[in-house]
C-alpha cells in the first residue's frame, strides 16, 4: 500500500497543508559524524534533493532559519539536524514524541536514525533520496505525521518508511517478495503483543485486516540495485489513533485496554523487524512462513482465477512457494505459483483476476 494515498481522507478545504521542513535524529546523538558524507547546506539525492543544517546554525538567527526552511517545494526538502533533548519543535502540531520513541527502541540498527517530515508528499519519495545519497546507511526510517497534496493523511495513522540494505550473497536477495512478507508478519506480532487477542490479519499480498470486516493498513515495497546489493523502501501504513477515512485500532479496542500511541507502535514495529529479519537470515524462509501463514486469511480458500483468455480456474489456495508467491492447487490436481506483478486480487471476493498481455 502507498502509505501516502491509499486509504486517505481528501481534504474538503481548498487550502491544502503547506510542506514542512523535514528533521534529522540520530541515537545517539553523536551518530550523526558517522554519516562521513554529509556537507551542510549541500544538496544530496534525488528528488526531493535534501539539504542538512545543524540547529545550532539557526540559534538567536530567526530570520537566517526563516528563509532557509522557505526553500521548501516538491522538489527540494531541508532537514534540521537536532538533538533528541530539542524534540520536534511545538509548532509543527504533529503529535510525535521523538524522546519517547527512543525509549522504546530496541534495535541496533533499524530506527538509529529517523528523518521526521510533519508534513510531505511521500515518505517513500523521501526515503529513496537519502538512500541514493548515502548508500551506506542501512536502516534508517522516515516518518510523516501527514501527506499532503491532493490527498491528505490523517493525524494518527503511522505513516513510516524503513531503509533495508540487501547484499547480492544475503539469501534475502533471492527473492525481494519476502521482505513484504517480513513486514506483514512485524506489524502484526508488534500488535498483538501490545493486545494478545486482537484479530489483525494478513490479506495476500499486502494488506492488513481487522478479521475480514476492515482494511487497516498496508505495504509497499520499492527496490533499486547499487553496486553491492538491493536498497529496499519499505511502506508502511497502519491505522492507529485515526478514526477516519475508515477504522483504527484504537476504536476496535475497549478503554480498559488504553489506546495504542504512534510512537510505541512504530518503535515496537522495528524491533519485530529487525528480530524477524535475522530469524529469515539464520533460519531461511520455513520460520518466515509459519508466522506468516499464522496470521493469513487465505489457507485452504477456494477461489477462481480470471485467465487472460476470460476462462474461470478454480484453485484451491495451499500456502506461500519458496519465493513468496501465491500457491495454489488446481482441481487437475497440478500447483501453481501466482505472483503479483501486474495481476489483480480481491481475494476476500475470491478472485484472482490474471494479467493481460
Amino acid at each position: 500500500m502507498d502509505n501516502n494515498k491509499n486509504d486517505n481522507i481528501k481534504n474538503n478545504s481548498t487550502t491544502l497543508p503547506k510542506f514542512t521542513v523535514g528533521y534529522l535524529f540520530a541515537n545517539p546523538d553523536t551518530a550523526i559524524s558517522s554519516i562521513k558524507s554529509m556537507d551542510f547546506g549541500k544538496e544530496f539525492g534525488t528528488n526531493p534533493k535534501l539539504i542538512f543544517q545543524p540547529s545550532s546554525t539557526f540559534i538567536n538567527n530567526i530570520e537566517k532559519q526563516k528563509v532557509w526552511e522557505e526553500q521548501i517545494n516538491e522538489n527540494l526538502l531541508p532537514i534540521e539536524i537536532r538533538r533528541q533533548s530539542e524534540g520536534i519543535p511545538k509548532n509543527c502540531f504533529c503529535g510525535f514524541d521523538i524522546i519517547k520513541f527512543y525509549k522504546k527502541i530496541e534495535t541496533k540498527v533499524f530506527g538509529q536514525f529517523i528523518v521526521f517530515v510533519p508534513v510531505c508528499t511521500s515518505t517513500m519519495n523521501i526515503a529513496d533520496s537519502f538512500s541514493k545519497a548515502f548508500p551506506t546507511v542501512d536502516g534508517f526510517v522516515v516518518i510523516t505525521g501527514r501527506s499532503g497534496n491532493e490527498w491528505v493523511s490523517p493525524l494518527g495513522a503511522a505513516l513510516f518508511t524503513i531503509n533495508l540494505i540487501v547484499p547480492f550473497d544475503s539469501n534475502v536477495s533471492k527473492s525481494l517478495v519476502l521482505i513484504q512478507h517480513l513486514t506483514a508478519v512485524s506489524i502484526c506480532k508488534a500488535i498483538t503483543e501490545f493486545i494478545p487477542d486482537f484479530p489483525i490479519r494478513i490479506k495476500w499480498p499486502n494488506d492488513l485486516y481487522y478479521k475480514r470486516e476492515f482494511k487497516l493498513g498496508g505495504i509497499l515495497v520499492s527496490s533499486s540495485q547499487s553496486d553491492s546489493g538491493y536498497n529496499c523502501s519499505i511502506g508502511v501504513g497502519l491505522n492507529i489513533a485515526n478514526s477516519k477515512p475508515t477504522i483504527c485500532i484504537n476504536d476496535l479496542i475497549s478503554k480498559e485496554m488504553g489506546k495504542l500511541e504512534t510512537e510505541d507502535v512504530i518503535a515496537k514495529i522495528l524491533n519485530k523487524f529487525e528480530t524477524q529479519l535475522e530469524l529469515l537470515k539464520s533460519k531461511g524462509f520455513a520460520s518466515l512462513v509459519r508466522d506468516y501463514e499464522k496470521f493469513w486469511l487465505h489457507t485452504n480458500e477456494q477461489v477462481s482465477i480470471s485467465l487472460a483468455s476470460g476462462i474461470q480456474e478454480k484453485v484451491t489456495i495451499k500456502g506461500l512457494d519458496e519465493n513468496g508467491y501465491l500457491l495454489v492447487l488446481k482441481e487437475s490436481g497440478e500447483y501453481e505459483s501466482v505472483m503479483d506483478n501486474g495481476n489483480r486480487f480481491d481475494l476476500l471476493q475470491g478472485l484472482i483476476f490474471q494479467r493481460r498481455n
